[in-house]
């Protein structure tokens, strides 16, 4: 039977005026990340560099995201039949392991700094805390309005939302870690804010680290149901049984379904296709799923050929 080719389709790609919000997310993020690195680095300030991170994940997500959109518009090869979509998958697991490496480093080398109460440029630390603060809540406001109006995968635009919703958090930490470094040792504030921006960098890498080993391992994708989906394709007219289901992520945003459907005998080959076709349109519809794989058949296939007719207590099937 004919498979429908892998594909993108257009609703699901991001368009070219989104792809530009995406180009100044990036290049606003991407340069707030030069200057608060370069303040942090400069200034011996732990709270800073851990904001910098952040803001590296966040520069990192949104060029794997416009990434992961262009190439998963190309069209399959020889050698890569599902084309590179999980390019984003490979990436995001680089990124995100190297963060929480670095997020660990920052928070030791920071209780080590404070316990040798080294303090440098206190007063100027506090100043690039609350000054970067108010920046990088304007930076985050302003690319969240810009990531609300990009059309095409929701998935993806969502969880960038959510990204930059954790970034605001952040900078909120920063701006009070400056406020309060002006009534405590700059070293013991400075602290304070490592932990806290580490603690967000932490919880949320795990999160998608969790995420990107359930794609790897090719597990049912949490928001979904296999029992749910097998009753919903028990709804379609002429089926009588299903089994061998599996479903799994390609991606952060591509489902694949496969499993064997049994119809009644007396079944043709075109209203075979036909129950296909109609089994593809609803997990489309209700699941998101929208490459399928589906083995029609008229007896349980575990069960060798000649036996099925003492199987089904009917005539001997020829296949």
């Amino acid at each position: 039977m004919h498979e429908r080719p892998f594909d993108i389709e257009d609703g699901h790609r991001v368009t070219d005026r989104g792809r530009i919000r995406y180009a100044i997310i990036t290049a606003l993020n991407f340069t707030l990340f030069l200057a608060v690195m370069v303040a942090g680095v400069a200034y011996s300030s732990k709270a800073l560099i851990a904001n910098g991170l952040h803001l590296l994940l966040d520069v990192g997500s949104l060029l794997i995201s416009t990434l992961a959109s262009s190439l998963s518009g190309r069209a399959p090869s020889k050698k890569n039949s599902f084309g590179l979509v999980r390019l984003e998958v490979v990436s995001a697991l680089i990124t995100s392991v190297s963060l929480l490496l670095a997020s660990i480093y920052l928070v030791v080398d920071a209780v080590i700094a404070t316990a040798s109460r080294q303090s440098h440029a206190s007063g100027l630390i506090a100043s690039y805390l609350e000054l970067f603060g108010v920046v990088g809540i304007v930076v985050n406001f302003i690319s969240i309005l810009l990531l609300a109006g990009v059309s095409g995968d929701r998935l993806l635009k969502k969880a960038n939302l959510l990204h930059f919703a954790a970034d605001s958090v952040s900078w909120v930490v920063a701006l009070l870690a400056g406020l309060l470094a002006r009534y405590i040792t700059v070293s013991v504030s400075d602290l304070l804010a490592t932990v806290a921006v580490a603690a967000v960098i932490v919880s949320s890498t795990l999160s998608i680290i969790r995420e990107i080993v359930s794609i790897l391992l090719d597990s049912v994708p949490s928001r979904l149901s296999i029992d749910a989906i097998e009753d919903e394709i028990m709804k379609v007219a002429r089926v009588i049984g299903v089994h061998h289901l599996h479903v799994w992520s390609l991606s952060s945003n591509e489902l694949i379904f496969s499993g064997h459907v049994m119809c009644d005998s007396a079944i043709t080959i075109h209203e075979g296709q036909e129950v296909v076709a109609a089994i593809k349109e609803m997990l489309e519809r209700q699941f998101s799923i929208r490459h399928a794989t589906i083995e029609i058949e008229c007896h349980v296939c575990d069960v060798p050929i000649h036996q099925v007719a003492d199987v089904a207590g009917t005539h001997h099937h020829s296949h």
